[in-house]
């Protein structure tokens, strides 16, 4: 799934990145 967040913005891919968390 990161790979899917690498083409999205870093802003976007952090707060992913927080939720999973």
């Amino acid at each position: 799934m990161k790979t899917a967040t690498a083409p999205l913005p870093p802003l976007r891919s952090v707060k992913v990145l927080d939720q999973l968390r």
